[in-house]
């Protein structure tokens, strides 16, 4: 959780709960707005990505709106169980894009 100028921001991994790494490339999935899905469906969707994990790794970007409680309060103990949650800062997409044009 970190907050930024889009607001605060998390990231929780599902191919690293289980501490191992192939080398492989994460697939990344972003959900921003994070507050607006379906729990049950993030859930599903989490519990899913574990279950893959050995043959796809996936990384998922929630965008939160509120505080770090909010992911704790959509994932039950069993879903937490299967993700990293880390925090990062994400620049806003003004700043991004003026970077992109300085580089240019």
């Amino acid at each position: 959780y970190t907050e930024n100028a889009r607001g605060p921001a998390a990231t929780a991994t599902a191919a690293e709960a289980d501490g191992g790494d192939d080398g492989k490339l994460p697939l990344v999935v972003i959900l921003e707005d994070f507050e607006s899905f379906n729990s049950a469906a993030l859930q599903d969707f989490v519990a899913m990505c574990s279950h893959y994990r050995a043959t796809t790794p996936v990384t998922l970007v929630f965008g939160v709106a509120t505080t770090m409680g909010a992911l704790h309060r959509v994932f039950p103990q069993s879903s937490s169980a299967l993700l990293n949650f880390k925090q990062f800062m994400a620049a806003s997409p003004a700043t991004t894009f003026d970077h992109v044009m300085r580089a240019l």
